[in-house]
């Protein structure tokens, strides 16, 4: 436990966006000042919002992910459900994107094995929170919804890529785009994360 939480600080610490960031002329040079920094065993000083995306790969697979971030948040905003289920943690529901910290560091995360996108959505509010941008696909025919035992084989294949095919939407969809979300991620400061099945 002591070993990850030293891991968590190092990465928070390393890749966390510098108070002098807005300053810079990156995406939240208009917006003023970032929050202070935090403690990483401590909620971070960014809203947090998330956003589900969908969309059909080049491979012809259709995907969807959800994508968590630094929001701006109203303090009285309904927290967000993890749908079909009535979960909900802190996230505000497509909160508007505070870019004053960009562009953020971003976190691949897969699922476990017969899970689902948002399994760990603490913790992925938490590095939030932080001021990273993640995104975590379902993997189809291996969700608690849709599980398939028969394609196992197919789902091993294909995970890596369905990981890689997460991160090149988020990123062109990002650089797409001519709001607070345009340029906001940092693809170079890039970060893969699973749990169990996920490791892979």
């Amino acid at each position: 436990m002591r070993t990850s939480l030293l891991l968590l600080s190092s990465l928070l610490t390393a890749c966390a966006g510098s108070p002098n960031a807005a300053d810079s002329g990156g995406a939240g040079a208009a917006l003023g000042a970032p929050p202070g920094w935090e403690a990483p065993d401590v909620r971070g000083p960014y809203g947090v919002g998330v956003r589900t995306i969908a969309w059909t790969d080049p491979r012809g697979k259709d995907l969807t992910a959800d994508t968590w971030y630094p929001a701006f948040v109203q303090p009285d905003a309904v927290p967000a459900n993890y749908e079909p289920f009535a979960l909900s943690l802190s996230a505000i529901r497509d909160a508007p994107f505070d870019a004053r910290g960009g562009p953020y560091p971003l976190v691949a995360f897969s699922h476990g094995f017969a899970a689902i996108r948002f399994q760990s959505a603490f913790l992925m509010e938490h590095l939030a929170s932080h001021g990273w941008v993640l995104v975590a696909p379902d993997h189809n025919l291996n969700t608690f919804l849709d599980i398939n035992a028969g394609a196992t084989g197919q789902v091993v294949v294909e995970r890596p890529g369905d990981m890689r095919e997460a991160v090149d939407h988020l990123l062109a969809w990002s650089d797409a785009r001519d709001d607070a979300w345009a340029g906001a991620v940092d693809g170079s400061r890039y970060v893969m994360m699973g749990h169990s099945f996920g490791a892979l």
